[in-house]
């Protein structure tokens, strides 16, 4: 069974150190949810001209900013993952 494609967009201005730092912690939580709803997630870097990093899956706006940990960050990207995922 082929599993569901579905991808993360992590948007900020380029070079920006918590935009990257926040796709960083993307990545590192990118197993974990792939394997807790049988997904892949394609993850990639984007440009946006906004201060905050915007996080979006399936470009649908997960959260924006930075989460104060990684533990956030799943929580925040599965609550849109068990919307889109439903």
């Amino acid at each position: 069974m082929n599993k569901r494609r579905l991808s993360i967009i992590v948007a900020g201005k380029n070079d920006d150190y918590w935009r990257d730092t926040v796709y960083m912690w993307v990545l590192e939580v990118k197993e974990i949810l792939e394997n807790e709803y049988n997904i892949e997630l394609n993850v990639e870097l984007g440009e946006y001209d906004s201060e905050l990093p915007i996080v979006l899956v399936e470009n649908e706006i997960a959260f924006v900013g930075v989460p104060g940990e990684e533990g956030y960050l799943i929580e925040y990207l599965k609550k849109t993952l068990d919307r889109i995922c439903k």
